[in-house]
Formats: C-alpha cells, sequence, structure tokens
C-alpha cells in the first residue's frame, strides 16, 4: 500500500510512518525488521535526500530505530528526510544476519524512493555505537560480491544496497584490536608535515572485548565452551569479516567519524583505525577525537570548550592534511568545527549534493530530399535541441543525392588517476519520414580530433554504403579513443558527415538519430 501524504497545493506537509516492515520478521517475536520514515515539509515533486539512523545497545535490542526523530528534527528543516532502521538483536541471529539486515533496510527504502519522495542517488546511513557498526558496514560492504552479505528479501532482490555518504559516533571498527588499545600512552603528537601522530593507547581501561560473553563475541558467534579464546580464537570465523575496517575499499562512499576522548566502552583508536584505513584507500574521510567525552552519539553545548583534533584526508590527492586543532577554554570558547548537528549537515551537504545533470548522448538530424531534377536536400541545426544542419542536397544526374556536413562537437574530459583506455562511438538510425524511409547505411563519416587532449586520437573514416554495400554508419563506428595511461586533459572530437543516398528515394523530410556512446574500463 503507497502511503497517504497530507497536500496543500504546491506543499506537502511533514509526515512520520512508523512501525514499516522492511523484511519478514525472523524470528517471529523480533521487531528488528522495523522502520520509521520521517519526512519533512516539502515541495511537491521533490525528491528529499535519506539520512538512515541507527542507534547503539551493543547489539542486545532490537529497537534501532529510536532516536531518529531527533535527527528528523535536527535535519528536517535543511530538507532531509530520516529513516530509523532496526536490526535484529544477537540473541535473534549473528553475523552474517545483521549485516544481511542492513542491506534489506536499505534495498526497501531504495525500492520505495519514489512514493516516499527520496533521491535514490543521495542516501546516507548515520549511527552510534553498535549504529555506528551497521552504517560502516553499510558504507563498507554495499554492493559487495561476496553473497553472504547480501540482504535475504526476494521482494527487493537486485536494488542497490549502496549509501553515499557514512556518519559514525563511537565507532567498533576492528573487533580483534579493541583490547590490545586500551592502556598506554595516551598523548597525541603533530609530524613535520603537521599531520596527528595518534597515541600508542587510550591510557585508559575499559570493557573487555575479547571474552567470549562480550557484545562482539555475541555478535559474532563465538560465545561457549567451544571458543575459549573469544574473538581471538582461530575458529572465530566471522570476527575479521564483520569488522568494517576489514572491508574498506577505494568505492567506500565518504565517511564523518566522531569519537570521544574518554569512552571507556569503546577505544577512540578504533575510529582513528578506521580513519587510517580509508586514508589508505584514498576514501574522502574526516575523523574528530573529541577531548574528555565518553561513550555518546551527542556532545553537549560545553565541547567548545574543550581539545578537539580533526584529521582529513584530500580524496583528490589520497593525502591526510595537517591536523586541525582546537584548544578550548572557558575564557576563550572555540566554535569552530563543533561535532554537532550543524557540522552533520555541513558534512552532508558537501558529500550529497545533487549531482549536475548529464549532457544528451544523441544528436537529431534532418533531411530534406527534394524532387529530381533539380531538387533540394537540406540540414537545420538547433544549438539548443543538437539538430545539425547539412545543408542543401546535390544531384547527381538522377543517381543519386549527397550532402555533407558536421556533427556537434563532442567534447571529452578525463582527470582519473587510473588514466584507462577510453572511445567515443556513434550509430544512427535508419532516416524516416512518417511511412518513407531510407537506410542509416547511407551515410559515413570522416572523424577528426578538433581539440587535442586526453590522449585523443580520431578512429577511421566510414564510407556511405551507396558505394561500398557496406553497413555505414547504421552499425557502431569509432569516432575517437584514447591508450591506457594517456595524459589527463580534455579534447574535442568532430567527424565530416557525408550522405549518398540513391536518386530513387522519396522527396520528405527525413529524420534520423545519431547515438554517442562512450566506453572506458
Amino acid at each position: 500500500m503507497s502511503p497517504a501524504f497530507a497536500d496543500d497545493g504546491d506543499v506537502l506537509a511533514s509526515q512520520n510512518f512508523t512501525n514499516i516492515a522492511y523484511k519478514d520478521p525472523i524470528p517471529a517475536t523480533t521487531k528488528g525488521n522495523l522502520l520509521d520514515i520521517y519526512l519533512p515539509e516539502r515541495a511537491k515533486g521533490e525528491k528529499l535526500p535519506l539520512v538512515i539512523f541507527s542507534n547503539g545497545s551493543a547489539w542486545t535490542a532490537d529497537s534501532g530505530k529510536g532516536g531518529a526523530n531527533t535527527w528528523a528534527a535536527a535535519l528536517g528543516s535543511a530538507g532531509y528526510a530520516v529513516a530509523g532502521v532496526s536490526i535484529r538483536s544477537s540473541s535473534q541471529v549473528q553475523a552474517p544476519g545483521q549485516i544481511q539486515d542492513v542491506h534489506d533496510a536499505i534495498r526497501y527504502l531504495r525500492a520505495h524512493a519514489d512514493e516516499y519522495g527520496f533521491d535514490p542517488n543521495r542516501f546516507a546511513f548515520a549511527g552510534f555505537s553498535s549504529g555506528a557498526w551497521a552504517a560502516a558496514i553499510a558504507g563498507t560492504t554495499g554492493g559487495s560480491d561476496n553473497p553472504l552479505f547480501w540482504g535475504t528479501n526476494p521482494a527487493t532482490e537486485g536494488v542497490s544496497d549502496k549509501v553515499q555518504a557514512v556518519v559514525t559516533y563511537a565507532l567498533p571498527a576492528n573487533f580483534r584490536t579493541m583490547d590490545s588499545q586500551w592502556g598506554g600512552d595516551a598523548t597525541w603528537g603533530v609530524d613535520e608535515n603537521g599531520l596527528a601522530v595518534p597515541p600508542s593507547g587510550v591510557g585508559i581501561t575499559g570493557l573487555q572485548h575479547n571474552p567470549t560473553n562480550s557484545p562482539e563475541s555475541s555478535l559474532v558467534g563465538c560465545k561457549g565452551g567451544s571458543m575459549p579464546a573469544g574473538l581471538q580464537d582461530p575458529d572465530c570465523v566471522w570476527a575479521d569479516p564483520a569488522s568494517p575496517v576489514q572491508n574498506v575499499s577505494a568505492d567506500d562512499p565518504p565517511f564523518l567519524l566522531m569519537h570521544g576522548g574518554s569512552d571507556n566502552l569503546l577505544p577512540f583508536l578504533q575510529s582513528q583505525q578506521m580513519f587510517d584505513a580509508l586514508a589508505a584507500a584514498c576514501v574522502d574521510a574526516t575523523f574528530q577525537w573529541v577531548a574528555g567525552q565518553g561513550h555518546t552519539g551527542s556532545y553537549p553545548a560545553s565541547v567548545q570548550n574543550v581539545t578537539r583534533r580533526v584529521q582529513q584526508v584530500d580524496p583528490s590527492t589520497c593525502k591526510k592534511q595537517p591536523v586541525r586543532q582546537y584548544f578550548g577554554t572557558a575564557d576563550a570558547p572555540i566554535t569552530d568545527e563543533l561535532p554537532n548537528f550543524g557540522y552533520v549537515q555541513a558534512f552532508l551537504d558537501r558529500v550529497l549534493a545533487p549531482t549536475p545533470p548529464t549532457a544528451p548522448s544523441t544528436q537529431e538530424l534532418l533531411v530534406n530530399v527534394p524532387d529530381a531534377p533539380p531538387g533540394e536536400f537540406g540540414w537545420t541545426i538547433d544549438g539548443d535541441n543538437g539538430l545539425v544542419d547539412l545543408g542543401t542536397a546535390e544531384d547527381h544526374d538522377g543517381d543519386y543525392f549527397d550532402a555533407t556536413g558536421k556533427i556537434n562537437p563532442i567534447a571529452v574530459s578525463d582527470s582519473r588517476r587510473s588514466l584507462a583506455p577510453w572511445s567515443i562511438s556513434a550509430s544512427v538510425s535508419d532516416f524516416k519520414d512518417g511511412d518513407k524511409q531510407f537506410s542509416g547505411a547511407y551515410l559515413g563519416w570522416t572523424p577528426q580530433v578538433l581539440e587535442a587532449g586526453a590522449g585523443a586520437k580520431a578512429s577511421g573514416s566510414v564510407s556511405p554504403g551507396y558505394d561500398d554495400h557496406g553497413a555505414g554508419l547504421s552499425v557502431s563506428r569509432g569516432l575517437g579513443w584514447a591508450d591506457q595511461n594517456h595524459p589527463k586533459g580534455t579534447a574535442k572530437l568532430g567527424a565530416d558527415l557525408e550522405l549518398k543516398i540513391p536518386g530513387s528515394v522519396d522527396k520528405g523530410a527525413y529524420r534520423a538519430t545519431l547515438t554517442i556512446t562512450a566506453l572506458s574500463s
């Protein structure tokens, strides 16, 4: 059943939808298959970015959607929809069950994006503690080729489970390194390049995670007498695959990580370890460490008066930036980059900005075939719609008509680091005027590089099929290409068109479509 919206002309009122089942409940008593949706006031037809939120419980509860209303209240006025998502507890299922819940929830929300007015290309996942784990799992395993990570709801099979941004508070990132990070020297440093030098430990002793009764051991099923070493047991096969840091790859979305320096449940070096892994993979990532703060998913206003360190990766260079340090005091409060909803919104605004519309991938062709002789054969061009004008056709003793012209130039830009090879090709449909038509094979071309760059090279000429009884441009033909490791830059490709058709073609205004295809590995 589709949701019903309160309609006030061109504006839709804010609405909430609760306890929506995104998959069947297994076991039947679980509430870890439910989600809530919070929609702000919005223009009719507007597509909103969506922030998915899951709260923390050390995987002991199936109520993770609780707290999403706070996010909705903070971000709704900025035009964000919010969905609170619950996943099953570790007493109801063990890994990879919760991982599958995460992906099923994302797929459900994307499958119903049109109904609720979400932009399916602008999904973020945020969370605190075990909810932060869910968010990081969403970011690092979306689109995975491991079927054990896939969702289990057949109704949304094939729907993308990727998100475009991740926000975490107090992230459990690497299960097997948690206990080794307690204690040690918690002194931060800065190297000669201004980069943060993390401490060897967090300086305090907190919750032990290796034992068989820990939240993480329960999540991955490494508990009881069969695995006395808990997370460190060699038979604890899900300890690594269920750790987000083990799944980091270069195609992960941007991450914003925040962690309190006095967290005694999860050492802040967990978030540091995640940041370092993301940086090594050249992922857009930001990590803010906040002194004195414990295990929390929100920071009080007084945090402006405490020391904070912000580390960031520049994805254009794949390098960490110099650390930004704020030494706040009661006498001189520091308000820059406060880890509050405004800070989160600024991150989301940056990484979820709408993608500009792409240029058309086709050009329309128009030809007028005259009576023979003398007759006219012309093309027209419309700079706004890509219509090409070939001028007036020329009759050749009643045997054939020909006309020449140029396609609208095609600009190619390539600034990728991989410098992978690319190619541009095109094919033309049959020319039609009502029930009259002639084959696109009568069109040929001579490609050219109009402006050099990006390693562009022109493809070979293609003769009109009238001359050689060939296929002309009725099949895909190359316009231009570049080799592997070509220079970065931009180029413009063009082509001289030659149309040669039999004199028997009836008079008419014929149209065809030239379809441009770009390929790159």
